[in-house]
């Protein structure tokens, strides 16, 4: 590398300037809303009763498939959905369905490390920004944003899994 360029550059730079380009083995292509919701059935509720939280009811689901791809041998597409119902009292105070979806392809990593990439990983990445579309939806229907609090998307994936991943691990040693 010509010592001109060198000296403008941090350690960092340089070796990254001199690195050979190399295929990361996680790559999330593209990120998108597949489907959202939101209802507010009965907004004078909202400015009537003052003070009460409503009590919420938070549900995440996580889906999986593959795309095909010429470029790429293992592309998926992981779905994160997260549906919220409000309630005060009996009544609903809204109910919101957020489903987003990530584009990964997972070409360098070992086939059997695929399942729990793409059920934890590709949610942990994803979640932050349904979290901002949520707490929008929420604030502009004119109440405070709801901001979901941090999900452990292992142990959902444990949660899930955690018998099946057991039983493999048994078969595999051999006991049944």
């Amino acid at each position: 590398m010509n010592d001109d360029i060198a000296q403008g550059m941090t350690d960092t730079e340089a070796v990254a300037h001199t690195a050979p380009a190399q295929a990361l083995p996680v790559i999330f292509h593209a990120q998108f809303v597949r489907d959202i919701s939101f209802e507010n059935p009965q907004p004078a509720l909202l400015y009537e009763v003052k003070g009460l939280r409503p009590a919420m009811d938070v549900n995440f689901s996580i889906e999986c498939a593959p795309v095909k791809s010429e470029q790429y041998k293992f592309m998926y597409e992981v779905q994160l959905g997260i549906k919220v119902r409000a309630r005060r009292g009996d009544d609903i105070a809204f109910l919101t369905e957020v489903l987003y979806s990530v584009l990964v392809s997972m070409d360098g990593v070992p086939e059997e490390q695929h399942h729990p990439l793409l059920y934890i990983e590709a949610p942990r990445y994803a979640f932050p920004f349904v979290r901002m579309i949520i707490a929008n939806l929420t604030q502009n229907a004119g109440m405070m944003p709801l901001l979901l609090a941090p999900v452990d998307f292992r142990a959902l994936y444990m949660q899930r899994f955690g018998e099946e991943i057991r039983k493999s691990q048994q078969a595999a040693q051999g006991v049944a």
